[in-house]
């Protein structure tokens, strides 16, 4: 769907931007547009909530854009750092409300109680990673993938400013590993092997995990993966 919308969107540019080229149609200069990026921010931000994103970065863009379009307008003056970090609050708030909410909802639409995690989004699955150690990272984007591992050693996953769905249901441990977890100003979720030994330790600022990992029973033993995560400002779920 996402897909499909950027690529009207690209089409719909296209043709503009020929129109104006064979003088059909009059656009504005580059830097009359350029005078009204707040407004673009605000759509930007609506094309992600609309396509399923509640995600800090959607937010973040509708509520800069509308609060700048009063600068724009001149129906309030100020400059951007008086507004940034009141924005960035009231961005991941909302973000930390709607995203516990919908996951609740999700977990009792597939049966699960509040302490049992729901199955992973099918979008993981559509891209496959074969790695032994992972490291990916976004920054202002999203990114959905599972990793596939006879032999996994842990690595990183970074957030910035964005979102990030990580399965590795479908990974297996030899020996035990380290996985590192950085989430500042957005949203990770990471999916584990049900029978693997998990450990977790961490830090939060001014943000949240939420750890659901199976019951350790007598017969789980061999290698053990610690997860050892700091969240700013940000949310991160682990699910088992």
């Amino acid at each position: 769907m996402k897909r499909a919308t950027l690529g009207m969107i690209l089409i719909l540019l296209g043709t503009l931007l020929l129109l104006n080229i064979f003088e059909i149609l009059t656009l504005p200069s580059w830097e009359q547009f350029w005078s009204y990026w707040p407004i673009v921010l605000f759509v930007i931000g609506i094309f992600f909530l609309v396509q399923g994103d509640t995600s800090f970065i959607s937010f973040f863009l509708i509520l800069l854009g509308a609060i700048y379009s009063l600068r724009l307008f001149e129906i309030y003056p100020f400059t951007l750092h008086e507004v940034i970090w009141p924005s960035v609050l009231i961005s991941a708030g909302i973000s930390f409300v709607l995203s516990g909410s919908l996951s609740s909802t999700r977990r009792r639409r597939h049966g699960f109680s509040s302490d049992t995690p729901s199955e992973p989004g099918k979008k993981a699955q559509r891209n496959p990673r074969n790695t032994d150690v992972v490291d990916e990272s976004v920054v202002l984007s999203g990114k959905e993938f599972a990793v596939f591992s006879d032999n996994f050693r842990g690595g990183e996953l970074s957030v910035m400013l964005g979102g990030m769905e990580v399965d590795l249901r479908h990974v297996k441990l030899t020996e035990s590993a380290t996985l590192f977890l950085r989430c500042t100003l957005g949203g990770l979720e990471v999916y584990l092997p049900p029978d693997i030994q998990v450990r977790v330790s961490g830090s939060e600022i001014l943000g949240g995990a939420d750890t659901h990992l199976r019951p350790e029973s007598a017969e789980m033993t061999g290698p053990v993966l610690t997860i050892d995560y700091q969240v700013t400002l940000g949310g991160i779920e682990i699910i088992q």
